[in-house]
């Protein structure tokens, strides 16, 4: 077969400008016993349209004819237009399930294709259905703004302001599996109280050497507490992403992760301004957590800054008098307001953070090759109670 061979395009469907009674939707159920000689894609032209009309026969009927071209034409008239076929429940019902190999357009994400990875998919893509991956990303070619609201959003929504999502998750999920930033910022506008964190692994594609360029911005009154045994946020395996507030944090879980509401292994990072820290069952902040604007803690817990392990490092942004740290209610830190153990690190200079209000507890307990740096802000620069300690026979270290 040759190039040359192409064929003509169908400039628009057979049969296009007729109108009943001339052309009839070929339906899917038989026609038999409906409407004699009637065609049906079950039966096609029945049996009866093969008997002559003097014999008792009956159709084929022209409407059919031009209702069966109609809708074969105006498929391949799309296929030709370069059109992708879009993901349909209803079709992927009729036919059993999409095949191994099947490509689908999302319905939620212009431009999103999906690849079937195994036969008879009844799953939904545009849902985290099991068996489906993306066959291309979303390539931004402008920064972007996704919603997210946990009253009134769904999952099953684009993700746009008047079509919100609903989950924090979904929409991490959406943006990290989806999109190629290509250099580009992402948004996500997030309201409302949610019952669910997120927990994100991997740095998205198309970053730069920015760490911010996606963005979880919470409107005001808006909370994340988690009922599922995860932090707020936790990023993981390079992830990076910042969170803007206002917005309350709570984390009451009994284990590390889920008993903290900002969890960021090494190598990731968590950048965080306006937040409202309540009460958690572990610790407000864990490892790679970076303070970029002023916060208040209004909940205790068993401390405020956690460290632990090499390249474990939180620290408050250099920048000159640009942070405050606002403590009501006098919150409790039973372990210290700062824990450093095996080899964390606290970077936190007076000239970039102050604190107004107290709390009770350790100011810090500091141990195993751990340290924290104050730049000579003195033993009393934390927020406590009592004194803080060192052990210094572990080459625990305060500065």
């Amino acid at each position: 077969m040759q190039r040359a061979g192409i064929p003509l395009l169908i400039p628009t469907p057979f049969a296009s400008g007729a109108t009943p009674p001339y052309t009839n939707p070929i339906p899917t159920p038989s026609q038999i016993g409906i409407k004699n000689g009637a065609a049906s894609f079950t039966d096609g032209f029945p049996p009866l349209t093969f008997i002559p009309l003097s014999a008792g026969g009956a159709g084929p009927f022209g409407s059919d004819v031009n209702g069966l071209f109609n809708q074969i034409t105006a498929g391949l008239q799309w296929q030709q237009a370069g059109g992708p076929a879009i993901f349909s429940p209803v079709f992927q019902t009729l036919i059993g399930g999409y095949p191994a190999g099947a490509i689908v357009q999302s319905t939620l994400s212009f431009g999103l294709l999906w690849l079937s990875i195994v036969d008879n998919n009844l799953t939904n893509p545009d849902q985290s259905g099991a068996g489906w991956t993306p066959l291309a990303r979303i390539r931004l070619s402008t920064d972007a703004t996704f919603y997210v609201t946990a009253a009134g959003g769904s999952d099953t929504n684009p993700g746009t302001q008047t079509l919100p999502w609903a989950t924090l998750q979904h929409a991490a999920n959406a943006i990290w599996n989806n999109y190629d930033l290509n250099g580009f910022n992402v948004t996500i506008q997030c309201s409302g109280a949610f019952t669910q964190g997120v927990s994100i692994t991997g740095a998205p594609i198309g970053v730069t050497v920015a760490f911010t360029q996606i963005t979880f911005n919470f409107a005001a009154a808006s909370s994340v507490i988690p009922t599922n045994n995860q932090p707020c946020f936790l990023a993981a395996g390079a992830a990076s992403f910042q969170i803007t507030g206002p917005v309350l944090l709570q984390a009451p879980g009994n284990t590390p992760i889920s008993g903290t509401a900002l969890y960021a292994t090494p190598g990731s990072n968590i950048f965080a301004s306006g937040i409202h820290f309540g009460a958690c069952g572990i610790s407000h902040n864990f490892g790679n957590v970076i303070i970029t604007g002023s916060y208040t803690i209004q909940g205790g817990s068993l401390s405020h800054i956690s460290v632990s392990g090499a390249g474990s490092i939180f620290q408050y942004s250099q920048v000159a008098g640009a942070i405050v740290v606002t403590l009501t209610g006098t919150p409790n830190f039973t372990s210290g307001f700062v824990l450093a153990v095996f080899g964390g690190q606290v970077v936190a200079f007076s000239s970039s953070v102050s604190f107004s209000g107290g709390g009770l507890g350790p100011r810090y307990t500091i141990n195993t090759a751990a340290s924290v740096s104050t730049n000579g802000s003195g033993v009393n620069f934390f927020p406590g109670s009592s004194g803080g300690t060192v052990d210094g026979s572990t080459f625990g270290l305060y500065t």
